[in-house]
């Protein structure tokens, strides 16, 4: 079975993590089975993986990227539909196009190919725009001009995938989910099963392994406790 997958977009503050849930619950009422992958960043965060800390950033994306990429390949036909906290593709918000490339190429990956596995991208535009000031107090380490800026370019990066017109944060988080939510309904009706696309579509079981194997070179330029070593293995079981 091939899940139809989505990822959920946008700048900090938009409402995506926090919309999960919603989403998942109401399309449980339509009858769907859902699975979710949930934000790596946030889990690396967590786990004290910090950039700039004890990891380069181009380090720290290409490590988000192969837990990413293990995370969907192995869910992607588990359920009816996968819903991403962000995608593979995010990763080029935060570096410069030849950076994100470098990942790529690291990883043996065709962006084209990448791309064709997602059959849409919700857009959760940042509250930056509409309320700065609401923003400051969420984000203390980022300015409402650089939550701004990353939504811009998530919304290009994802451009060709987005399935919904911007949904702005005037009415509350609330009453945008509402929106997203039918934006989403009418898009599955319109999906082809037939031309959906998988990660292993692409890439076998020994691609998967070596992506796995890979992180090892990552730990080896980091410095890492032996205690996060292992937290961060099992992000990948």
């Amino acid at each position: 079975m091939n899940s139809i997958k989505i990822a959920f977009t946008g700048g900090p503050c938009g409402g995506k993590s926090t919309s999960l849930n919603y989403f998942k619950e109401q399309l449980k009422k339509e009858n769907y089975n859902i699975g979710i992958v949930s934000e790596t960043a946030t889990e690396l965060l967590s786990l004290g993986i910090l950039p700039g800390n004890n990891i380069t950033l181009i380090d720290f994306q290409n490590l988000l990227f192969k837990i990413q990429f293990i995370k969907e390949y192995k869910k992607e036909n588990e359920k009816q539909i996968l819903l991403c906290d962000r995608g593979l593709l995010d990763g080029n918000v935060y570096l410069e196009n030849n950076a994100f490339e470098k990942i790529l190429f690291d990883n043996r990956i065709k962006k084209d190919e990448l791309i064709s596995t997602y059959d849409g991208a919700l857009y959760f535009k940042t509250i930056a725009n509409d309320f700065p000031e609401k923003f400051k107090l969420m984000r203390k380490y980022e300015t409402p001009e650089v939550g701004i800026t990353r939504d811009r370019k998530c919304y290009m990066v994802w451009l060709d995938k987005i399935i919904n017109d911007e949904c702005d944060n005037q009415n509350g988080i609330e009453f945008k989910r509402v929106q997203l939510f039918d934006y989403l309904i009418k898009h599955l009706d319109s999906i082809d099963m037939t031309k959906t696309k998988t990660l292993s579509d692409y890439y076998d079981i020994n691609h998967l392994n070596f992506i796995k194997n890979s992180i090892d070179n990552i730990f080896n330029k980091s410095i890492f406790s032996d205690d996060q070593i292992q937290k961060v293995r099992r992000l990948t079981i």
